[in-house]
């Protein structure tokens, strides 16, 4: 990851469709994914069961953007979240493969970790 960079954290409903247009125009070039419609971002509900927080401890609900998927979130074993290619969170099993968005603490986002 590069120095500074997280999973990342969706503040608004604007971040959030540059985060689908991102994702819809990378999406020919994922390898390995094992759902190729969803994407890391920062946040989870480790420590109690849909009770979501960020990566840096903040709850969910205070980001300023908590606009679920239909249905979402499931449960049933899904702990860490992601989000589709429509901008809309989602649950997901924390040990599959997907693509990841990062963010610096500039809130420069990439797919990339690690450049």
């Amino acid at each position: 990851m590069t120095e500074g960079a997280h999973l990342a954290i969706i503040n608004s409903e604007v971040e959030a469709q540059k985060l689908a247009k991102l994702f819809e125009a990378v999406t020919e070039h994922i390898n390995g994914s094992e759902n190729s419609g969803l994407a890391w971002l920062g946040f989870h509900d480790h420590f109690q069961t849909r009770d979501f927080v960020t990566v840096h401890g903040d709850a969910l609900v205070a980001t300023g953007y908590s606009d679920w998927n239909v249905g979402d979130p499931s449960g049933g074993g899904e702990r860490c979240g992601t989000m589709n290619k429509q901008g809309r969170l989602n649950d997901y099993f924390c040990f599959k493969n997907i693509i990841v968005f990062c963010e610096t603490p500039t809130n420069v986002l990439s797919v990339n970790c690690n450049s």
